[in-house]
């Protein structure tokens, strides 16, 4: 075949898209394939069987860049003539194939920016033309769509509307001869000695040049509170590899005492020396399609530690590999990680199952899936838009089929009848089935404006739509909570007071509430219920700090509105993971800073919710120790205490209203 490539960057020393560019061109060529690249850069191409073209664009402001690199990309390939694929690295609309490098822009934004300062963003010449080329690109049904992780793929769902379908996953490849066990035997003892750490200590390494989005600081943290922790004789030690651009993390490190054992490499070519070097790799990202790092980590044997937000986490599937811990805030997750790792008896099965685990996602293999992929493309007839989509902005493909004949799904779905489990005004929330499995459907029929100015009258914010609760989904799983699982949302109307939407979802299956948990744990012995009861406060205490602390207010922060996995809690045990999820984000806001007087009213309505629950002083205690950090308000405790007494004298008039 012959292929073009276009992308803006093909410089060897550049890592990310640009290295999997090269190592595609490379493979490619390898087999047989006329690989041009297209590209802005003058650099050398240096691999046989590769043919560079030089592709002149304006260079006087970014957005010129942007826009003017696939339009003279596009006419040096006519120009060139008689390609069978067009595969665009960089974004361009009309390529056969389109391989994401980034998260798409509206995904990034609505992850990253909250109210006015999102829209005055969205607003913006830079990301109006990145947004505009990303549209015609997605809308373009010939072209086909690949990202590196499922991740992305379901960015691409929620926040552009494209059909899952449409989008192929394909992981990146790791060089396994250049990245490989054998480097701890060649590198270690002399890496070791360069820095004057002992042959003996434990080594974490970090690599990543954007220290602040890669999560340096966090690593800090971890290195800090293993340091404060027992983890024997052995002494501890951390390698940072990678372009510093600040000078904050040196003086944060300094400032925790922590300089002799935390070792500045900068930028370095030969980066597998230091994997060699290391015990275990963290990379605490908090935004990453799939980062490199962690493929590169396995195949030298070095287990990792991650977090959800990034791609690559989703080919881990065993211990032994590392873990994924839920946010790149949760320190205390991952120093009990490394914790373990450190102390793995087995550590000939690690370096084992971590070489495993990388040599399935080699560069070979991921040459032939481009291969079938490019061979696909080819035979597919043309594709036609769906012209039954309208108002729909996300649609799984898990539920698609069940709507394929439908004139128009959106009202398809607003038609459908189940078990109805509430029903408020204009809104109501359904049980139903769909193919065995069950979902919630919540139904938005237009608050009318009544409503709204009554909400605006009481200085509240007027909730018109599904969409609040939707965008605090994806809020919530950018911060690493657990959530609601949606398959569908859709809005309909631009009149506010009479739109019309559905969000449906997943059914939470063999979860149970915490506000009636204790009706199980009670029947225990008590030392299992003590057991239970603290796990549960400061998995919810924790929860609570990183949700606030992120600004977000819930609104409704009761006790029912946290759901854990049910389970034969006599087995509990000290350290079993609790994955709590955090339901009805109807009414969620996001604040740039959460105000006093929202963080007094959501613990207040949290601790009231419990109050059935008969919490000991030493239970608040330690809801208290787990949910404070330096920034708390010396004020919050006592604001709160006033709000229980308020809610709690408020219920009992309430009740003595009631009729008997």
């Amino acid at each position: 075949m012959k292929i073009a490539f276009v992308i803006r960057l093909f410089n060897p020393e550049i890592g990310g898209v640009e290295g999997v560019a090269r190592s595609l061109a490379s493979g490619l060529a390898a087999k047989g394939h006329d690989v041009h690249v297209f590209t802005s850069e003058r650099a050398e191409c240096g691999i046989d069987g590769v043919t560079i073209h030089r592709v002149n664009g304006w260079q006087f402001s970014s957005i010129a860049k942007t826009l003017s690199f696939p339009y003279f990309a596009k006419k040096a390939i006519r120009q060139q003539g008689g390609f069978d694929i067009v595969h665009a690295f960089s974004r361009m609309a009309g390529a056969d194939i389109y391989r994401l490098a980034d998260p798409p822009q509206a995904a990034h934004l609505n992850r990253n920016y909250q109210g006015f300062k999102r829209v005055f963003t969205k607003l913006s010449l830079r990301n109006r033309t990145i947004l505009g080329l990303e549209r015609k690109t997605y809308q373009n049904y010939q072209t086909t769509l690949v990202t590196n992780s499922y991740r992305t793929r379901r960015d691409l769902e929620r926040f552009c509307a494209v059909e899952g379908s449409r989008v192929s996953v394909i992981r990146n490849g790791v060089n396994t001869e250049r990245f490989h066990p054998g480097l701890r035997e060649i590198h270690r003892a002399p890496i070791l000695n360069e820095l004057g750490i002992p042959k003996d200590a434990r080594v974490l390494l970090f690599m990543g040049n954007d220290f602040r989005r890669k999560g340096l600081a966090q690593t800090v943290q971890v290195l800090d509170t293993l340091q404060k922790q027992a983890i024997g004789e052995q002494a501890l030690h951390l390698i940072v590899v990678g372009l510093e651009r600040s000078p904050q993390f040196r003086k944060d490190v300094k400032d925790r005492g922590l300089k002799p054992i935390v070792h500045f490499m900068g930028r370095c070519k030969n980066s597998e020396r230091f994997y060699g070097a290391a015990d275990v790799f963290i990379l605490p990202t908090r935004e990453d399609p799939f980062a490199n790092t962690i493929l590169e980590s396995l195949a030298c044997g070095v287990p990792v530690i991650t977090t959800r937000t990034n791609g690559a986490g989703e080919i881990l599937e065993s211990k032994l590999e590392g873990t994924v811990v839920a946010s790149a805030d949760d320190c205390d997750a991952m120093a009990t990680a490394a914790l373990d790792l450190f102390n793995t008896p087995d550590v000939v099965k690690v370096r084992d199952a971590c070489r495993n685990r990388a040599t399935q996602y080699s560069w070979d293999q991921a040459v032939a899936h481009y291969e079938a992929l490019y061979t696909e493309h080819l035979q597919q007839p043309t594709v036609k838009p769906p012209t039954n989509l309208k108002d729909i902005h996300y649609l799984d493909p898990a539920i698609h089929s069940a709507f394929n004949k439908s004139e128009s799904v959106f009202s398809a779905i607003m038609d459908l009848s189940g078990d109805n489990k509430r029903s408020i005004d204009r809104r109501e929330t359904l049980r139903l089935e769909i193919d065995g499995q069950a979902y919630f459907l919540k139904k938005h029929r237009g608050v009318g404006w009544n409503e709204i100015i009554k909400n605006l009258g009481s200085l509240k914010r007027p909730i018109v739509s599904a969409r609040t609760e939707w965008v605090g989904i994806q809020q919530l799983e950018a911060l690493g909570i657990s959530t609601l699982s949606p398959v569908g949302f859709g809005e309909r109307g631009c009149n506010p007071a009479e739109i019309h939407s559905f969000l449906m979802t997943r059914e939470l299956e063999g979860m149970v509430k915490l506000s009636v948990i204790h009706e199980q744990i009670d029947q225990l012995p008590a030392t299992q219920t003590t057991l239970i009861r603290r796990s549960l406060i400061i998995a919810v205490a924790k929860l609570a700090k990183r949700f606030h602390e992120a600004g977000c207010a819930h609104s409704d922060f009761y006790l029912c509105h946290f759901m854990v996995q049910d389970r034969d809690w006599s087995l509990f045990q000290e350290g079993d993971t609790l994955d709590l999820h955090l339901i009805d984000l109807h009414r969620m806001h996001r604040y740039r800073s959460l105000p006093l007087s929202k963080q007094v009213k959501e613990i207040g309505a949290l601790f009231f919710s419990a109050t059935h629950l008969q919490l000991t002083k030493a239970e608040q205690d330690l809801f208290i120790q787990n949910y404070e950090n330096s920034a708390t308000n010396p004020q919050l405790w006592k604001q709160v205490c006033k709000r229980i007494t308020h809610l709690v004298a408020s219920k009992k008039r309430l009740l003595k209203k009631r009729p008997a």
